[in-house]
């Protein structure tokens, strides 16, 4: 019985042995195959947010790849544009050359004139840029009427004489050795012969260059000739195809310009208003002048003035640094009012640094063509009196004349005179020639006034 029994018991214990195994499994399936959901959930749910950011990078790469082929393509075409246009290339290249040479790009500034220009430079990078340059290469000849004679624009004027880094192709024959066959043919105004010494060939163009104003270019008494022979005109006028400035500005680096108070300093030891350096004694001109002293003390030097030991304070150094430093204001007075003439006494006025304020009379607009605050335009005063009382006014305010001066000292003279020769090879490039049927008509017909140097009032 007691075997029986524990039998039983034993097989009691099993039973719920079993069922307890069996929750056991159960149980642990379960929370098996929770664990298992969450985990595929969170990796499923992962696996989506890399493909999502993958998908992502992916089309920000795409894009990058894109814009930036884009950006290439672009830049080459632009590049390629200015491959062939020698101007942009200039441009591309300008700044950093400038710079050499003490000057910054015109581009940078919002006042825009044509006596304010940068020089044409090319360097060794640009030159291998630009892989051919523009055109079939053009002999320029400058006529002399006799062996001895030398044309004053090759004598004068050697900046890009060479023409080698201009965009264009050209040839300069200085002596006129090669007139014969020459594609152009530049003629002095001054000494013009009744009839050319030279047999013109089919095609060639002939330049007549008149440098001064009618007052000095004389065409020879007899000149029917050469009505109906030039084709292009080069001189100082705005209105030439090769426009050669007296006047050839450009801005300083901004970096080069000194600090207010430089200025100031440089303005509180001058003693002096005003000087003149004159060799044409013309009257209303000295007239003019000699009215202003009696209101303001005006040192003249030169020919109608005082003798100094000086050739031309503007070409000689020590002169020059006493004139700079001693004198608030410089007599720029024009002897002739023709149109655009304005000569090289306002260009030498911007020669190394000359702290000098020009004060300028002639027949040119020069509020046009100047920053106003570089100068004093005599033009704007009624009487002689009136210009000198406004200079003895503003040579007395010395934060008003410093500042005048920093005004001017943006500004310098370029390293050449007048002739740029990559623009003279240019335009013979560009400019369509025409007959010009009567040049003295073009040249001396009502361009010359007679001088506004008003009544002593």
């Amino acid at each position: 019985m007691r075997l029986s029994t524990c039998l039983k018991c034993t097989n009691g214990l099993k039973r719920k042995f079993l069922l307890l195994c069996i929750l056991g499994i159960v149980s642990f399936s379960y929370l098996l195959f929770r664990l298992n959901e969450n985990v595929v959930g969170y990796i499923s749910e992962n696996v989506h947010k890399i493909h999502s950011q993958s998908t992502s990078l992916e089309r920000q790469t795409t894009y990058y790849i894109t814009e930036n082929v884009h950006k290439i393509q672009r830049q080459s075409t632009s590049l390629e544009r200015q491959t062939t246009n020698p101007t942009s290339i200039n441009n591309l290249l300008m700044d950093e050359d400038l710079k050499n040479i003490g000057f910054e790009s015109t581009e940078r500034h919002e006042f825009k004139s044509p006596y304010i220009k940068n020089p044409v430079i090319y360097n060794e990078n640009t030159s291998k840029i630009l892989e051919s340059k523009q055109g079939q290469t053009k002999i320029i000849s400058l006529h002399r009427i006799n062996s001895k004679s030398e044309n004053w624009i090759y004598k004068e004027n050697k900046y890009n004489v060479d023409l080698k880094r201009c965009p264009y192709n050209c040839e300069l024959d200085p002596y006129g050795k090669k007139e014969a066959e020459a594609d152009v043919v530049i003629f002095m105004c001054i000494g013009m012969l009744p009839s050319p010494d030279i047999k013109r060939r089919p095609g060639q163009l002939w330049v007549t260059h008149c440098y001064e104003t009618e007052l000095t270019n004389r065409y020879p008494g007899d000149y029917n000739f050469w009505k109906n022979q030039f084709n292009l005109t080069m001189g100082h006028r705005l209105d030439s195809d090769i426009v050669i400035p007296w006047v050839r500005l450009g801005w300083r680096d901004s970096a080069l310009l000194y600090k207010q108070d430089h200025y100031h300093a440089i303005a509180s030891a001058k003693s002096k208003t005003a000087t003149w350096w004159v060799n044409n004694c013309q009257k209303d001109r000295m007239d003019f002048v000699k009215e202003m002293q009696k209101y303001i003390d005006i040192d003249i030097f030169g020919k109608c003035g005082k003798k100094i030991d000086c050739s031309y304070w503007f070409d000689d150094f020590k002169c020059r640094r006493v004139f700079n430093t001693t004198y608030k204001f410089y007599m720029s007075f024009e002897n002739a009012f023709c149109q655009d003439y304005v000569t090289e006494k306002l260009n030498k006025l911007f020669k190394d640094r000359a702290h000098i304020i020009p004060v300028v009379k002639g027949s040119l607009d020069y509020d046009r063509y100047f920053p106003t605050g570089s100068f004093v335009n005599g033009n704007k005063f009624q009487s002689a009196k009136d210009l000198a009382l406004h200079l003895k006014e503003l040579g007395n305010d010395l934060p008003r004349y410093s500042k005048m001066l920093q005004e001017k000292d943006r500004l310098s003279a370029m390293p050449f005179r007048g002739i740029d020769w990559c623009d003279v090879c240019e335009a013979v490039h560009t400019k369509k020639g025409r007959i010009i049927t009567d040049i003295k008509q073009w040249s001396h017909a009502n361009t010359c006034k007679k001088n506004e140097y008003l009544p002593k009032i």
